[in-house]
């Protein structure tokens, strides 16, 4: 084990929990995008989507993480029915 990071004395350590992104996370992100877009000077009608998108995100009532995997493990579904 010479030249690893045990054989130096360092403990490996396991990499930190994923936190969940909450909605307000998902959001910001979102906006972000907004600015970056429009910065570039892409279409207004795209950077609206992505803002409306943000504000849709940020007064849901339930997690947008929650929400997408539900419509994911729906599209899995029907697709094993095929």
């Amino acid at each position: 084990m010479s030249g690893s990071a045990t054989a130096r004395g360092h403990s490996r350590r396991a990499p930190p929990p994923r936190r969940r992104m909450e909605n307000i996370d998902v959001a910001r992100i979102l906006d972000e995008i907004a600015d970056l877009l429009e910065i570039q000077g892409d279409n207004p009608f795209r950077i609206r989507a992505y803002r409306t998108a943000a504000r849709t995100i940020e007064t849901l009532s339930a997690p947008a993480a929650s929400l997408a995997s539900e419509v994911l493990d729906d599209k899995d579904a029907r697709r094993k029915r095929r």
